[in-house]
Order: C-alpha cells, then structure tokens, then sequence
C-alpha cells in the first residue's frame, strides 16, 4: 500500500455505450460486493493512466473501449492512506473475456445516477454528461454530448 507519503494512483473509467438514441453507462459492483462503482484501479509502473482505465475496464466488466478524453481526479483516504484516482471518459468498442467475476449494468445516466454509491461519481458522472472537466482548463471532451 505505502507509507501513506505518496498517494497510491488508480485510474478509472467512465465507459459509454451507444444504443439507437440512448446512451448507456457502465457500472460495477466493486469487489466486496457493496458498492455500485465506475471500474478502476492501480496504475502499474509503466503504464499512463489511459492505458490503466482501458485495462482496468476489460479486467473487471469485459469491456473493450477506448479513451476519449480526460474526466477529472478523484481523491480520498482509505485508512492512512492517499488515493488519487483519474478518471477517463470511453467509448465501448465492444466485449471481451473479464479477468474479474463482477456484476456489472448498462444503465442511462439517470439509473446510473440513482446507483452509484458515492456522491463523488455522481459528481463525475454528472460532469461527463454535462461535459465538463473537474480541474477546469480546456475541455477535453466537448464531443461527450449525446445524453
């Protein structure tokens, strides 16, 4: 886990799928069954945090999809220590085998709102719907706008 002097960094995403007119979200169930959640988890040395969200998807939902651009940072403690968790908005390319046994739903935003366990994603979720970004600055997913 660490020291707690440096944050453990996560990434996650936000994946997006396309159905005639409705636009539908991915959600899980986070691996002690409790919460209703975004897929995510640990960066590996190497690796960028888009390449961490992609992965994280398809290990946990048997999700194929591919980043379409930078969400916002989501930060919390999880006993002593720092979380720093980035969040990517992506487009579904399609199915592939999960790596996690993990319930997961294609919700409207709006299901998904209801859902989701922590405000935090709701806040996110909210924001890639509206299209905005967390930190301000350019956004980098103006196209994100089909809800």
């Amino acid at each position: 886990m660490g020291d707690g002097s440096k944050p453990v960094l996560q990434a996650g995403g936000i994946v997006v799928r396309r159905e005639a007119r409705v636009s539908r979200v991915l959600v899980v169930r986070s691996s002690d069954e409790l919460h209703w959640l975004f897929p995510k988890g640990h960066v590996e040395p190497g690796e960028s945090g888009e390449q961490a969200a992609t992965r994280e998807v398809r290990e946990e939902a048997g999700v194929v999809a591919v980043v379409r651009g930078f969400l916002g940072r989501e930060r919390y403690t999880r006993g002593l220590q720092r979380v720093e968790v980035s969040y990517y908005v992506l487009d579904c390319l399609g199915d592939a085998p999960a790596d996690e046994d993990r319930e997961t739903r294609w919700c409207t935003p709006a299901q998904a709102r209801r859902l989701l366990s922590f405000e935090e994603l709701r806040v996110l979720l909210d924001r890639a719907c509206a299209g905005l970004t967390l930190n301000g600055g350019s956004n980098a997913y103006r196209q994100f706008k089909a809800w």
